[in-house]
């Protein structure tokens, strides 16, 4: 059966069937979904005569009962899971009464009753269900898509139900080749729904038993009613805290087992639950380490490692924060590199797990590796991904380059490497690629130019706190972003009341974040009598010699190389920092200090690159193609017109043409050549003429038009609590024309370690925003065509680097052709018959105007769930609240 036929069924049909009710929240829907898919699985196994080890009273019946009495459907299926109970040892240990409980206390009129009826009448609809033999492995692919693939489902619920496709793939190759051809027992302490299990087993081709622990209760009957359904009978599951108490054990230890996979939860908080150190089933103990409190991390491992056989393999998700944090997870990680137990470690891309911007590694462990003398085995696969709207994966590419550099133990420079135990001793036994692989090959680093690493050109000075309450403070989101415009003039900084923990400075210096991956380079030339505060997260430096050409330095500090560095040295989750210690390890490209033109071959590229960025400019911003036919269609349509002055458009572009304006009269000499070959003006002529134009129009415009309405006030407001109210407004005044979804706030709150997203911002535009989208959906995207069907997702990606926030809102009406450039343009004034109206002119103003970027994306082939069409916008972030 084609996968887009299982997707078809499960939109136009099942999801349709989910709107439509209000009694359920979207964890009880699917739950009731996956229960009476797998009791319809039941019926076709039967049917075809397949072996089955629970119920073998059921038959085609039981199904005709609930369609003759829709209002017993709940108690049919409330008996059927019973039964189970009672006749499956696989079902022995699932308590579903209380589950069933809930659904009889919402069982109002009826409606849960009749909401079981719709979905098995649905299945009667569906015409594969006719073909007897084909039904089983139907709902088998039915079962798997709600579980895994509905976005709905697992943005609502990410973390629970399942490691991504691709990296499931990757660890599946992972397994070694001598252990794929023998009966082996495959153990997941946190097994979710079993998806890894469930992938790494088809790695096999003998006998497997597999073993599972899932601490939440509501899992574990998904997880068991998974296995069945794909036909695997040979496994035990168990509920409970795999830490407080593993449900495996052994002579007073936990049970040992071939394989073990896990993606355990990250950075878990007062996982001990009682205050006693040491470990009764002796997995950690003084001479392991003992696991922090404040992070369950290093808890798991050890685990894992004493539920290894001797000749077993364990690979394990973890956060990469336990790879470089002290104390006690240091000393996790000494004694797993000493002992010999780590055989490698392979760094992940970031956004491999799309709700989360927690970096992760893989740890590969076994007590018997034969090259334990070499040290341990490191793969750098950060780069090793491709990209979608919502996540990073794995191709087949980048899945076959790991694994057989791992399997081989092939070295490849600048991608994997052994790193031997004395490497690892010097540098506190991090796992931190960027410590054992060199910032740029030898091959790439141009002739007489050098390495160079920032301490041995600058020194940073301490800034010392200060209670001043009214200063000049320099904020880091308005320091430099300009490499040739990095100077801030005293006067140009804002007196103003200072929030607590600043620091003063007081002497000339050179200011750098360390705050997301731009360091953000500032020149702020501040005295004693002009002193200038900044964050603790800002540093001070100053320049050893003067070999070193400032400007020459700022332009490196801009570019991708230290950019790259700063991205692998960056600590944290939803707020990335650089580590004072790592800042001095910053290298940058010099010309060889030792040459005697080494400074004037510093401000020759300085100067090299203002020029290029100065052309640059004039070059993209195509004057007689762009300008000029703005203003021209500007003069066709008065009411557009006032509508650009009155948001500010034609002032922006005002401004870009002032500085050309600038430029040309400071640089009579150039730009003197024709922009069209031939043609009598020039390009300095023709931004002169531009400009002359422009202020006569906006005199014009200002004397026709007179506006009252001010900008409004700009305050902080919440992200994550606005938009939640928004929705439900928005709900209730277009009364459920449409449904959103929207990521569950506890679990994003969890996965991105987070209490509050803040920006600063005007509410009532951000709220126009969101009503123009919302308006241009109904109208463009034939919303009112389709009632009932209409959905909009809300997707949220936190850039703790650039320290922004993207917020993007699709839809699935009518697919739409329309570009990026015309959803933004002035749509409206071609009338009914136009592509776009005025509101994504009017987004994109308002956006802009807060301080945002907007974008727009339209989908030939519908995307995530059908969706076809969407817009978003980045803003920076004020504050994050962790």
């Amino acid at each position: 059966m084609k996968n887009n036929d299982i997707s078809n069924f499960y939109k136009k049909t099942l999801a349709k069937i989910a709107r439509g009710q209000s009694s359920l929240d979207d964890f009880e829907f699917r739950r009731l979904l996956l229960s009476v898919i797998f009791y319809r699985f039941s019926l076709a196994t039967v049917d075809t005569n397949k072996t089955v080890t629970f119920n073998q009273q059921l038959n085609n019946g039981t199904e005709l009962e609930i369609l003759n009495r829709p209002d017993k459907a709940l108690s049919y299926l409330q008996e059927f899971f019973a039964e189970l109970e009672r006749n499956n040892s696989h079902f022995s240990a699932v308590e579903s009464r209380n589950f069933f409980q809930i659904l009889e206390n919402k069982n109002k009129d009826g409606n849960i009753s009749k909401l079981v009826y719709e979905i098995i009448y649905s299945f009667n609809l569906f015409p594969q269900f006719y073909e007897i033999e084909a039904t089983a492995s139907v709902l088998t692919e039915l079962f798997a898509y709600v579980l895994y693939q509905d976005v709905t489902f697992q943005k609502q619920m990410a973390g629970y139900f399942g490691t991504p496709t691709s990296l499931s793939t990757l660890i599946s190759e992972l397994i070694p080749l001598s252990l794929v051809n023998k009966n082996i027992s495959l153990y997941d302490p946190t097994m979710g729904v079993g998806k890894l299990l469930l992938s790494v087993g088809t790695k096999f081709s003998q006998k497997v038993s597999y073993y599972g622990q899932e601490v939440l209760s509501d899992i574990l009957p998904l997880s068991i009613m998974n296995f069945i359904i794909h036909g695997i009978e040979d496994f035990s599951f168990q509920s409970g805290d795999t830490l407080v108490k593993p449900a495996f054990t052994k002579n007073k230890g936990v049970s040992k087992f071939d394989v073990l996979v896990s993606e355990p939860p990250f950075g878990i908080r007062n996982w001990r639950h009682k205050n006693d150190l040491f470990d009764v089933y002796d997995r950690w103990n003084d001479l392991t380490g003992i696991p922090s409190n404040s992070s369950a991390d290093g808890a798991f491992i050890l685990h894992a490692l004493s539920a290894l056989k001797d000749d077993g393999i364990a690979l394990i998700i973890v956060p990469s924060g336990f790879g470089f944090r002290s104390n006690s997870d240091m000393k996790i990680r000494k004694y797993l590199i000493e002992s010999g137990f780590l055989t490698a470690v392979i760094s992940l891309p970031e956004k491999i797990f799309p709700s989360s911007i927690i970096r992760t590694d893989i740890l590969i462990l076994q007590k018997n590796h034969n090259n334990h003398n070499k040290g341990v085995f490191v793969i750098n696969a950060k780069d090793e991904f491709e990209s979608t709207r919502f996540a990073n994966y794995f191709n087949d590419a980048n899945i076959a380059k790991i694994a057989e550099s791992f399997q081989n133990k092939n070295c490849i420079d600048g991608f994997s490497k052994w790193v031997n135990i004395k490497e690892f001793r010097v540098n506190k036994y991090s796992f931190q690629t960027y410590k054992y692989f060199p910032v740029l090959p030898l091959t790439e680093i141009p002739a007489d130019y050098e390495l160079l690493s920032l301490s041995k050109m600058i020194k940073v000075f301490k800034l010392d706190s200060s209670n001043a309450k009214l200063g000049h403070y320099l904020p880091i989101k308005d320091m430099a972003n300009d490499p040739f415009a990095y100077v801030k003039e005293i006067n140009s900084i804002a007196i103003q009341e200072l929030p607590r923990g600043v620091r003063k400075l007081d002497k000339p210096a050179l200011l750098l974040s360390r705050l997301g991956i731009k360091l953000k380079p500032t020149y702020v030339p501040a005295s004693e009598n002009s002193p200038v505060y900044v964050s603790p997260d800002v540093v001070a430096l100053e320049l050893y010699s003067e070999d070193i050409n400032l400007s020459y330095l700022v332009s490196q500090l801009h570019s991708d190389l230290v950019a790259k560095q700063i991205n692998e040295r960056a600590i944290g989750a939803a707020l990335v920092r650089l580590p004072i210690e790592d800042l001095g390890e910053i290298q940058v490209l010099i010309p060889s200090l030792h040459a005697q033109n080494s400074s004037l071959i510093q401000r020759t590229a300085v100067e090299a690159a203002r020029r290029q960025a100065d052309l640059d400019k004039i070059k993209n911003f195509q004057l007689e193609e762009t300008i000029n036919k703005l203003l021209q269609e500007r003069t066709n349509d008065f009411q557009w017109q006032l509508h650009d002055l009155r948001n500010g458009e034609l002032y922006g572009v005002g401004s870009q043409l002032a500085l050309l304006k600038k430029y040309c009269e400071k640089n009579p000499a150039e730009l003197v050549q024709p922009l069209i070959p031939g043609d009598k003006d020039s390009l300095r002529d023709i931004i002169m003429s531009t400009y002359k134009n422009f202020v006569e129009l906006r005199t014009k415009l200002n004397e026709l038009y007179s506006s009252n309405e001010s900008f409004g006030l700009v305050e902080k407001i919440e992200l994550l609590d606005f938009l939640n109210d928004y929705f439900k407004i928005s709900q209730e005044k277009y009364k459920n024309l449409f449904s959103f979804v929207f990521p569950n706030l506890g679990n994003y709150k969890r996965e991105n370690n987070i209490q509050g997203i803040m920006i600063s911002a005007n509410r009532r535009d951000i709220e126009r925003v969101f009503d123009n989208i919302v308006e241009n959906a109904i109208t463009h995207g034939r919303f009112r065509d389709n009632i009932g069907d209409n959905k909009f997702l809300i997707d949220l990606n936190l850039n703790s680097k650039d320290f922004t926030v993207t917020v993007e809102i699709l839809n699935n009406g009518n697919r739409s052709e329309i570009s990026e450039s015309d959803y933004f343009s002035d749509g409206g004034k071609q009338g009914a018959h136009a592509k776009t109206g005025k509101g994504g002119k009017i987004v994109k103003e308002l956006i802009i105007r807060n301080g945002g970027t907007p974008f727009q994306y339209s989908y030939d082939t519908p995307l995530d769930d059908e969706y076809t069409f969407g817009v978003g916008f980045t803003f920076p972030l004020d504050s994050l609240t962790l």
